[in-house]
């Protein structure tokens, strides 16, 4: 399970087969990542601070069909190593390492 409170916890990604926004009994789990070391820590903008929902058609959107576009950080050993994973309303993610402007991972 997934509280929606910290990317660190852990995450997991299913498919919305009522497209309400939320996961409900029967709705299948395709991936499920356990709790992050405490090396890690995740800050996602508001839009994506609960959850990152792509629709059918592929894009990033809210249960009630708004686009959304955001970001999350992602920091390792205090700074050591830095990434942005943004995630475009049209639906396309990518990564940038911030400690290497311009460059992707």
């Amino acid at each position: 399970s997934c509280s929606g409170a910290d990317y660190a916890r852990g995450w997991i990604v299913y498919f919305d087969a009522n497209s309400n926004g939320s996961k409900d009994t029967g709705d299948e789990v395709i991936l499920q990542a356990q709790a992050r070391s405490p090396a890690f820590v995740f800050t996602a903008d508001n839009v994506f601070s609960n959850q990152v929902y792509f629709g059918e058609a592929g894009t990033s959107r809210n249960a009630a069909g708004i686009p959304l576009s955001g970001s999350i950080d992602i920091s390792y050993a205090g700074e050591q190593e830095e990434r942005t994973v943004t995630v475009a309303a049209n639906g396309r993610v990518t990564t940038l390492n911030t400690q290497v402007t311009g460059a992707t991972p």
